[in-house]
């Protein structure tokens, strides 16, 4: 059986460079890289983002969109992890009253003096009583702030590294039917998971090419790669098996068009979680590339997010096992009908 899947894992590589699907797995990554250092900015001055704790409401301020009111110190830790341009106050009753000031902790000492002295004239009477004002530091680990560009990084490699397979496993399930491919192997000693075993590897392959081309390109080796390379590994297994269930159905690319364009859309759903933190409806967070993308954040900003979660890949995990043995069934009723 070993040796079996690996003829076909040989099999696909040649079928994949042969298509041309190494070059465009390298290209596509190359593209991203002049595209995060050249063209999506690393900062944007959008002016100073408050999140306001006011522990016994002395003070009466209207929430804004720079402006946020929470009822609790809980509260505003957590609108702080939604964005990392935000910066925490808490409001002490007195006659006099005291601000402390909650920083990320990649801030630098001039931009905390500035913060400090804004905060002061803004609830106190000024610079002259900027003493009331104490800071704080949320994550005192934390010495940098993410750059714009780069916390798109996890969103690119979720396209294509994890998500490359829905379009490239139609494009080679479909011309596997036309030769009718599917129909001779099952008059082998193979089976049917031997075969879709020998794709599933060649784009976790193509998956990995991608990401250890790109992500050293913009982060060095400030990743957590060894996490990285799980979360692309599970991640690519669940969008490859998950896509080689609908490519059963189909004989030609003009059928498959339409359905490849609406799987790769849903499966990027949550991307609009990941760049809107506070929008993460329950139908977002039950696609399996949700947490998936989770992942790729935690493992791409190790030194920023702190500790890895380990238990988000079970989920996209278990669906892609699922996802894999439905192929499975679904492959092998094609083939011997066909």
């Amino acid at each position: 059986m070993f040796k079996r899947i690996l003829a076909n894992v040989i099999k696909d590589i040649k079928l994949g460079w042969r298509g041309y699907f190494f070059l465009i797995v390298v290209g596509i990554a190359l593209g991203y890289f002049l595209l995060i250092s050249f063209v999506i900015p690393d900062e944007v001055e959008d002016g100073l983002k408050l999140v306001v704790y006011d522990k016994d409401e002395i003070i009466h301020l209207p929430e804004s969109e720079n402006l946020i009111i929470v009822g609790s110190r809980e509260d505003l830790e957590k609108e702080m992890k939604k964005d990392f341009n935000i910066i925490g106050v808490i409001v002490n009753a007195s006659e006099k009253p005291n601000i402390e000031l909650v920083f990320q902790g990649y801030e630098s000492e001039r931009t905390k003096e500035i913060t400090k002295l804004a905060i002061s004239k803004l609830f106190t009477d000024g610079a002259k009583n900027d003493k009331n004002v104490t800071i704080e530091t949320l994550n005192p680990e934390i010495s940098k702030k993410i750059p714009m560009n780069k916390w798109f990084l996890p969103v690119l490699l979720l396209m294509e590294a994890v998500l490359l397979g829905v379009v490239l496993v139609f494009a080679m399930s479909i011309s596997e039917k036309t030769e009718k491919t599917q129909t001779a192997y099952m008059v082998t000693p193979g089976k049917a998971l031997e075969n879709l075993l020998g794709k599933i590897i060649l784009f976790e392959v193509l998956g990995l090419l991608f990401t250890y081309i790109l992500t050293p390109l913009v982060l060095g080796t400030d990743a957590n790669y060894l996490f990285l390379t799980l979360v692309v590994l599970i991640g690519s297994f669940f969008a490859t098996s998950f896509t080689l269930i609908f490519a059963t159905f189909y004989d030609n690319m003009s059928q498959a068009l339409f359905p490849m364009m609406i799987a790769a859309l849903f499966f990027a759903l949550p991307v609009v979680s990941y760049l809107f933190p506070a929008f993460k409806p329950v139908i977002i967070r039950l696609i399996p590339t949700y947490p998936i993308l989770i992942a790729l954040k935690e493992a791409a900003f190790p030194w920023y997010i702190g500790s890895v979660n380990w238990q988000l890949l079970l989920y996209p995990l278990i669906m892609g096992a699922l996802s894999f043995w439905l192929a499975t069934v679904l492959y092998t009723k094609n083939a011997r009908r066909g």
